[in-house]
């Protein structure tokens, strides 16, 4: 089996470091970032197989980061770990970060904690894309759930409505 990429985008340079180094050590490919700009620039050249996120990021913050993967059809079905201290999102986004399939807070998390997250993450994604190809559908983006698009819409002319979005895939809780 081919191993997987991992994008992750971290500002601080000893946190990417360090789990850059762990994840290669579990057998995945690690792409790396260190701002939004950067993320975006990554993705655009190549699809990661899991996006593994921090919030609160230098240049473009991980919500606008969410906004561009949402956004665009070949990117809206990767999955997204939050990966952050940030426990408060902005009112206006909040639909866009519930999105992720995952909210894991940095000092709460060991490494053996995320590991087993990216891996059960990664196990129910290659279950929704073998189903998506066994039944011959194109896989639906968040942005065509009809309130996340109007919510889009509206945030675009500056307006902050209160909508959220809690269609997550069922995953089994992580195990300590």
């Amino acid at each position: 089996m081919q191993s997987k990429t991992i994008l992750y985008v971290e500002d601080d340079a000893v946190t990417l470091a360090a789990y850059q180094r762990l994840l290669e050590q579990a057998g995945f490919n690690v792409e790396t970032a260190c701002d939004g700009i950067q993320a975006l620039n990554r993705l655009r050249k190549h699809e990661p197989d899991l996006i593994l996120l921090d919030l609160v990021l230098p240049k473009l913050d991980g919500e606008d980061v969410l906004k561009f993967i949402y956004g665009a059809p070949h990117l809206c079905q990767i999955p997204v770990i939050i990966l952050s201290t940030n426990t408060t999102v902005s009112l206006r986004n909040e639909a866009l970060v519930e999105q992720a399939v995952e909210h894991l807070l940095k000092h709460d998390t060991s490494f053996p904690v995320l590991l087993d997250t990216i891996n059960r993450v990664l196990k129910v994604a290659e279950a929704a894309k073998s189903r998506q190809t066994a039944a011959h559908k194109p896989p639906a983006c968040p942005t065509e759930n009809p309130r996340i698009l109007s919510f889009l819409q509206l945030n675009l002319r500056g307006a902050s409505p209160v909508v959220t979005n809690r269609n997550k895939p069922d995953l089994p809780a992580a195990t300590a």
